[in-house]
């Protein structure tokens, strides 16, 4: 493709690097297999020109693991393409659409399905990773309520890392009244971390406290936050140990 550059630069200025979209990925995909096949000695009959599609033509169909599997990567690894992919995905089986706009619009309406207040609250993407995110606390608080009260409680609530053992709270909680009893699923990017989960009480039939703690434009360290945030946790865990 012809790519025309256009500007200054001064003479000892450093490298410039720019990417841009390939306009037609089909086409420059044949174009690098033909010239890889070539440049390696390997023959190969001429490609056919890359066309617009037509009508699409099945040729094999692959199930993806289940939801309830998908949790465990999504909450205890905290893997972002997989929230990424479930956000839309699920918007797409709903509504038929999968792009950001159809994704947070299905989203708010599933939230306030579930009660869930939703004035405020900005969805840019599925994974969290945008800035332009807004979240408050009491939104995850209210979710997490709404979770525990749900009939899906039991593989969400497995899939939440354990504070000291699983997933993304493995290397925190090593002891402390938190220790193997509270749940939670981690929020980090720069200069943010968060955390929000479930403290069970003493009585295990009783519902179990819901907390949510969300930091932001901090002026201590990223490590100093989340002591401040364990730190927190870990006297909610000792307080409703011995509640009763």
């Amino acid at each position: 493709e012809r790519i025309e550059v256009v500007g200054e630069l001064a003479a000892d200025a450093a490298p410039q690097v720019v990417r841009i979209a390939v306009h037609d990925p089909a086409r420059f995909a044949a174009a690098v297999l033909q010239h890889e096949l070539a440049v390696r000695g390997i023959p190969f009959d001429e490609l056919p020109d890359v066309v617009a599609a037509g009508a699409p033509t099945r040729l094999v169909t692959s199930a993806s693991a289940s939801l309830g599997e998908l949790l465990q990567p999504l909450l205890g690894a905290s893997d972002n393409l997989v929230a990424e992919q479930l956000w839309r995905g699920a918007a797409r089986h709903t509504t038929g659409a999968g792009d950001t706009p159809a994704a947070a619009h299905h989203a708010r309406d599933v939230l306030a399905g579930l009660a869930v207040p939703v004035p405020g609250l900005v969805q840019a993407d599925g994974s969290g990773l945008s800035r332009r995110n807004l979240i408050q606390p009491r939104q995850l608080t209210a979710l997490l309520s709404a979770a525990w009260r749900a009939p899906w409680r039991e593989p969400f609530f497995a899939a939440l890392p354990l504070a000291g053992v699983s997933g993304t709270l493995r290397k925190r909680f090593q002891d402390g009244p938190a220790h193997g009893r509270v749940r939670a699923k981690t929020g980090t990017i720069a200069r943010v971390v968060c955390l929000s989960g479930y403290v069970p009480r003493a009585n295990l039939l009783a519902p179990p406290l819901v907390f949510s703690v969300l930091l932001n434009d901090f002026v201590c360290s990223d490590d100093e936050a989340r002591a401040a945030i364990d730190a927190f946790v870990q006297a909610l865990a000792a307080a409703v140990r011995s509640d009763g």
